[in-house]
């Protein structure tokens, strides 16, 4: 079953209480390091790197929390899907 926010007094009419933390810890490995000090890396490089080699915590954690009624696809698309598209 899968949720959709609806909104009362209590949460400002947005559908959410209170706040849950998705969060992620890459551990520095000397092959993520070399491509940082490489001349030339682009961001892009950075990017496929994290998606090949860490995967996409975030989203996975935004979705458990879905499955569990605690949060909504839609929250989790604008917090963690798009968390590095705003710089």
């Amino acid at each position: 079953e899968i949720y959709t926010a609806r909104g009362c007094a209590a949460c400002d009419h947005t559908g959410y209480s209170g706040r849950r933390a998705l969060f992620d810890i890459f551990a520095m490995n000397s092959q993520f390091r070399e491509l940082l000090e490489r001349d030339g890396t682009a961001v892009t490089d950075i990017q496929h790197y994290l998606e090949c080699k860490h995967g996409d915590v975030l989203t996975y954690q935004g979705f458990r929390l879905v499955s569990q009624g605690i949060t909504t696809i839609d929250e989790v698309n604008r917090v963690a899907m798009n968390a590095g598209s705003e710089n």
